[in-house]
């Protein structure tokens, strides 16, 4: 969130069980209910939550989005979307329609989803893995869900590509919005560099360091921060006022969900487990 601050979204889940009995007995479980929460931590020195709560719920909180102190959350079983802020114990949700080809007769599992803020508003949501590709953009003014396409003002991000073996891939962890201008990430096979690009203009540039692994490259995108997996999950600022990588920012690692202040023989670890956050009785 900011250069000490960090966000963690948490979930719990209660199960309800039981038997069914015929010719044998079979055990059964599903979810009964489940709570979503969201916290505000220190993440260069380990301390109490500055602030936590957590809500009954049937929504999940989108992965890697945080824009106004805000966090994108989904109504599962409503079909809604809203915005939880921090030091807030409501979200006001709001209808959507969907205009994307998605069969209208299920939900979209956001879930597994990530999304990124792009410009007016609108949000990316994404999920890609070898089998599936599926990209959506939120309109949040309109309330409509459409199928996103490299169109009109994002026309040009058709152009951020990562090359993984030997083929240029379009890879939309690389891109999200700063500044309130379009933006992406992307490699320079030439120069070996990762190149910080606004509205179609590389505006600053980071050295990678895996040569050998092209598939190593920025990993992950929150809010101003981005994660160099090249330089083991090293976590960079961009100063979004002159569309730069912050050179005054300490350097911080992110390794799963623990963070380390060096990389080395003797690594200071800072990591918050669920008891930290919701209390060894709860």
């Amino acid at each position: 969130m900011d250069d000490s601050l960090a966000v963690l979204a948490i979930y719990k889940y209660y199960f309800k069980e039981w038997k069914e009995c015929g010719f044998s007995c079979s055990r059964r479980i599903k979810i009964a209910n489940s709570r979503i929460g969201l916290f505000l931590v220190n993440y260069r020195e380990k301390q109490k939550p500055i602030w936590g709560d957590t809500l009954n719920s049937h929504s999940t909180i989108v992965k890697d989005y945080i824009k106004d102190n805000s966090v994108l959350v989904f109504d599962k079983e409503y079909k809604k979307f809203g915005f939880w802020k921090i030091g807030t114990n409501t979200i006001e949700f709001m209808d959507y329609t969907n205009y994307s080809n998605y069969n209208e007769n299920g939900y979209i599992n956001f879930t597994y989803y990530n999304a990124r803020p792009l410009t007016n508003g609108n949000i990316l949501l994404f999920y890609k893995n070898y089998l599936d590709d599926s990209k959506f953009l939120l309109e949040t003014e309109n309330r409509q869900l459409k199928q996103f396409e490299f169109s009109g003002e994002y026309e040009w991000l058709s152009k951020c590509v990562n090359w993984y073996s030997h083929e240029p891939e379009i890879n939309y962890v690389n891109i999200s919005s700063i500044g309130g201008k379009a933006s992406c990430i992307k490699k320079n096979e030439l120069t070996n560099n990762f190149e910080l690009t606004v509205n179609d203009i590389v505006t600053d540039s980071l050295s990678s360091l895996n040569s050998l692994q092209p598939w190593r490259g920025i990993g992950g995108w929150y809010g101003n921060y981005i994660m160099d997996y090249t330089r083991s999950n090293r976590i960079y600022k961009i100063d979004t006022l002159n569309f730069k990588f912050d050179s005054t920012y300490i350097p911080m690692w992110l390794l799963g969900t623990k963070f380390y202040k060096s990389i080395g023989n003797d690594p200071i670890v800072i990591y918050y487990s669920t008891q930290d956050l919701l209390g060894t009785n709860d």
